[in-house]
């Protein structure tokens, strides 16, 4: 998305506080001096005004935020990658994940984002879990479809913390496997953007029942926002003083 201008989110300057302890300073957030409000306390993720779901700036550019879980069923999944109903290994050989209807852009088979690969990059917090000290780039490879029945909690879109995507992510042995054993992530927010799949990622893909379904071109999510101008925040100056010292002679 190019020259996008996202207008400022009105301010309330009403003090409503109590002065107690129940009105604490705002998660901490390494995109200083951009309007928005944060994403759920603790995430270096936020709101942009205008826009669906949680952003992360980076280097100029603003990249789409996401959930992650793990999962292993031992079955080829919604993009058919597999024999009966039995998945390839190479699913859990190099990463793959089960998307939810936001990138996978279907409920049911073959979705539009079957085949397609994202970076990954953790922010380090989770806001259902340990999250990782890890901080390392991964490539990830569509796979399967992660449902909103019965996993609404986390593959709704939006998801019940907000993140407009989630990627459930192949891991066997479960609790062991490239996620959890290789990366030490547990459920771990991330930006991510979609990428060109690596060629060994690509040959893997040519063995799937949806590999002629795939689009030419994929317009899901995963594009950063560029060239974005941000209109500062409205400012009150309405002087609310007393004016008893304020007209020295």
């Amino acid at each position: 998305l190019n020259d996008v201008t996202l207008e400022p989110t009105p301010t309330d300057n009403t003090d409503n506080s109590d002065n107690s302890d129940n009105n604490p300073s705002p998660p901490p957030t390494n995109n200083d001096n951009i309007p928005g409000t944060p994403a759920p306390t603790g995430s270096l993720c936020q709101q942009l005004p205008g826009k669906p779901g949680y952003w992360f700036k980076k280097d100029d550019l603003y990249y789409p935020c996401a959930t992650t879980t793990r999962y292993y069923d031992g079955r080829k999944g919604a993009c058919g990658c597999g024999v009966n109903d039995d998945l390839f290994p190479w699913q859990y050989q190099i990463y793959t994940a089960a998307a939810n209807k936001a990138i996978f852009d279907s409920s049911t088979w073959c979705g539009a984002g079957c085949g397609i690969c994202f970076e990954l990059t953790p922010t380090g917090w989770s806001p259902d879990g340990t999250g990782t000290t890890n901080i390392q780039t991964i490539t990830v490879m569509v796979t399967n479809l992660c449902p909103e029945n019965p996993d609404w909690r986390w593959c709704s879109s939006p998801n019940t913390y907000g993140y407009e995507a989630h990627f459930d992510l192949m891991d066997y042995p479960f609790g062991s496997g490239l996620i959890s054993g290789g990366l030490g992530w547990d459920n771990p927010e991330v930006y991510y953007k979609q990428v060109e799949c690596p060629s060994t990622y690509l040959s893997n893909w040519n063995t799937c029942e949806c590999k002629d379904q795939k689009p030419s071109s994929y317009d899901g999510p995963g594009t950063p926002l560029n060239d974005v101008t941000l209109e500062p925040t409205p400012t009150d100056n309405t002087d609310n003083s007393d004016n008893s010292d304020n007209n020295p002679s």
